[in-house]
Formats: C-alpha cells, structure tokens, sequence
C-alpha cells in the first residue's frame, strides 16, 4: 500500500521578466507513509487458497508444471486504455524491500530507499504501479488496464470488494492470480470492482491480455497496482535485477526499465489551472484543446520520475509553425511524479497551435485551435460551462438562465445549430465531428462564446478481452 502528499502545491512566482504574459506554476509528489498491503492472515488465506486450486486444477488435467521451463519474461502489467491518449499512465512508487530489519531500514534491488517497511516488521514485497496524472480521474474513466506479465493460467480471483480506498484498512482486495509455464505465479492486487477478465479459474491468458483495471481495493490509499512474483519453489522474487537483490540473480523482464526512468507522462492545455482534490475526489482537470483569441492559455506537462538538475526544453508554435516562445525549466528537485504550468495571454492568431516539451531524449508534440468569428459578440461569464469535447449529448452546468438559447456555428461563421438552453441537449446525428463556436443567447444578449469540438458518439472502448 502506498499513501501520497504533496510536497509542493504551487509556486506563484512569475518567471521570465521579459514577458508580462507569460507565467510559471508547479509542484512534486513523493511518497511519504505506508501500511501492510496484506496482513499476514491475508496472505496466508491467499496462499491456502492459490495451493488448493491448482491441486484441483492439476487433478483435471488443466493445468501442468515443467520446471525446467525458462522462467517468464514479463512485459510490463499496466497499459493505457484504448481511446486515450496520455504519454503513459503510470509510475513506480515502490520497489520490493531487500532489507529484512525495521523500520525505515530499506533496500530496493538497486540499493536505493525507493520501497518501504513498517513498525510492525512488514517489508514490502511487490511492485506499486500507480497513476499519473489524475489518478483518481483515470480511476473512475478506466483509463489504466491491468494485463498479464506473461502467458499463463489463472488460478485464483477476488472480486467484488470495495475499490476506493483511501487509507489503512480491513478490507479484501480485488485480484487475479496467474501460474505459467514453469511454475512461477504472479499476482495482480487491488483491482476495480467489477472490473475483473470474464475468465474464470483454469483459463489461459496471454502476455498483454487483459486482466482487469487499477483501482484502490484492500489496504490502499490510491489507485495502484501491487504486482507481486514467486518462482516454482514459491519463493518470493524481485523480476529486477541489481545489485541489491538479496533474493534472485535472474532478470525476469523483456525490456528491463532503468531505476530511474524520467518520462513525460502528458502535455496538455488548460482554460484554467487544474485543481487536486483530495482522495477519492477527481481533480477538475478544466482541460481544452479549444479557446478564442486573447484568452488565457495554460500549457503544461506532467512527470515522472523528476530528477533534480535535468531540464526540460518547452516551446509555443504559431499555425504557421513560428516560434511564439521558448523556454527552459531547470528541476531543483526529486519528484516521484510532479507536473508543471504556463500560462499565455498574448496567443491570438486564429488556427492551430503547437506546445512541444522535451525531456531527457522524448519530445512530446500537443495541439491546440484558436478560434475567431466576426460579426457575433463575444462577451462572456464563466458561470456556464459545457463539457468539450461532447459527443451527441451536449451537458451544460453552472447558471442556466430561462429562456435562452445555444446556437453552435461552424469555423466560418455558419449557424449549424440551434436549441433551448437546458443542461442536456441531443444533437443532430448529421452533425459532423469537428471544432465548433458555442453560443448562450438570452433576450438578445449573448452571455456565453466558448469554442468546443464534437465527436459522434461511439462505444466507450472497455479493454476487455
């Protein structure tokens, strides 16, 4: 189990004096406390549990061990959803704990202090995938798949416990249990509720199926996954390799990560900063590829794995792909997962525009649209806000006023649309996906003229095999 806090909540400085437009603010997370993610009568029960379903299992024929098969060659057990499209959706919070005496005497495999022990004399024994950013958010969106490590058999499920946890409790865990062909097993912990693979115990997976979504079920204080490996002799293992690995000297990944792995987790844009709320609140992310000319507009990008003294190379193109700014930002600290954000009020030519990041040898590219319609007023409140993007079902909320209407115009100009305001409004099916101009009209005055983009509805993409 892992708990979070925010070391750094936002640093109001403006930077840059060159420019009175432009604006700094950010902050890290690291790991701070932790409890048992298994109680010792937890992993005794899953132990009994596991041992008689692969007797029973093996008495009927479905389930067979050679030992001296290779060990597996896992890939890596969480995947971004489909229809999403962040950089990654995961860090490493914590490695397996090599270091059998407590408390606070830790060891990961690479002699680092990255995993934790308790008073009590639990030393962690898995790898704590979590989610970044907007854990919460991807939790309730589905947005992180569990999938298996490497082909195998599922030999024991829990299901149906509660999934959003947010601190140290009694409570079971949501998991699935693989044997493969060896002997080995992996275990996958604190999964969503109801969020499991359909197959039962006794059927095989693949590397890279689905197995089910991260989710904060058992003893945890997030959304992660507890991933957890034994050998054919049951004993526990560490799949990295590294000098202070005190339990196994075999590699057991494909693509072994390095111990640091500074990454990009997403770029995005913003009409204003985001919020973090606290556990299990989703942030209110107030994101938007969309905004009309000369409002404000917040770039920013999402880490992990900061490391201090790096730096991280940001840009702003215009749509004729001329350098609006550039700057650099140098990290002073060492951040688990941090994120950071500027903000523009000087980005008015009409047409797309392009926010790059580079860090450490990954350059990551997102795109924004300005728009600009003459001849329709464009006075506004931030008391009524529609969701964007939208499918067919457009959701307003704030201050509805009565007797107003919402008229959406094409990038020319055109009127394409038009409704009685209320807090949901069904669109036209021959309305084309694209980049629209938003307009709430009441007694003549318009009171709301926000870009926002539509998309046809389609099934929401699951994961599941």
């Amino acid at each position: 189990m892992k708990k979070l806090i925010i070391l750094l909540a936002s640093i109001g400085t403006t930077v840059y004096s060159y420019s009175q437009t432009f604006g700094e603010h950010g902050g890290g997370i690291n790991n701070t406390s932790h409890s048992v993610c298994l109680t010792p009568q937890d992993r005794l029960q899953i132990k009994t549990d596991v041992a008689q379903n692969v007797k029973m299992l093996q008495d009927q024929g479905k389930l067979k061990v050679d030992k001296k098969k290779p060990i597996p060659q896992f890939i890596w057990p969480v995947a971004q959803a489909a229809g999403f499209n962040y950089e990654r959706v995961w860090y490493i919070s914590n490695h397996v704990d090599h270091n059998p005496s407590f408390p606070n005497q830790l060891s990961d495999y690479n002699c680092g202090s990255k995993t934790y022990d308790t008073s009590g004399g639990y030393n962690h024994k898995g790898i704590d995938i979590g989610l970044w950013p907007f854990y919460w958010n991807q939790f309730n969106d589905g947005q992180a798949d569990i999938v298996a490590a490497a082909d195998g058999t599922i030999i024991t499920k829990y299901d149906g416990n509660f999934d959003q946890n947010c601190s140290f409790n009694s409570n079971q865990w949501n998991a699935v249990y693989l044997q493969h062909a060896d002997g080995s097993k992996s275990w996958y912990g604190h999964m969503k509720n109801g969020s499991l693979t359909t197959k039962g115990i006794g059927a095989t997976v693949v590397a890279g199926e689905y197995l089910g979504k991260v989710g904060s079920s058992g003893n945890s204080t997030g959304p992660h996954l507890h991933f957890e490996v034994y050998d054919n002799n049951s004993n526990l293992i560490d799949p990295f390799t590294g000098s202070c690995n005190t339990l196994n000297t075999a590699n057991w990944w494909q693509n072994p990560l390095p111990y640091l792995n500074p990454h990009i987790n997403a770029t995005m844009t913003h009409f204003t900063a985001p919020q973090f709320t606290t556990c299990p609140n989703q942030s209110i992310i107030n994101d938007t590829n969309y905004f009309m000319a000369g409002d404000t507009v917040f770039v920013a990008g999402y880490f992990s794995d900061q490391i201090s003294g790096t730096t991280a190379n940001l840009a702003v193109y215009d749509p004729s792909n001329n350098l609006h700014s550039s700057w650099t930002k140098t990290f002073t600290n060492n951040y688990t997962i941090s994120y950071w954000y500027w903000y523009f009020t000087n980005i008015t030519t009409p047409g797309q525009w392009r926010f790059e990041v580079n860090y450490q040898n990954q350059t990551v590219d997102h795109f924004f649209t300005v728009g600009s319609l003459t001849g329709i007023s464009t006075s506004s409140t931030n008391k009524i806000r529609i969701n964007n993007p939208f499918t067919d079902k457009l959701k307003l909320s704030g201050d509805l006023p009565e007797n107003a209407t919402l008229t959406l115009y094409n990038i020319t100009g055109q009127e394409v649309f038009k409704s009685e305001l209320s807090q949901e409004i069904n669109l036209i099916k021959t309305l084309k996906s694209g980049n629209y101009i938003a307009k709430v009209s009441s007694q003549n005055n318009d009171i709301l003229l926000t870009p926002v983009s539509y998309t046809h509805l389609r099934a929401h993409e699951t994961g599941r095999n």
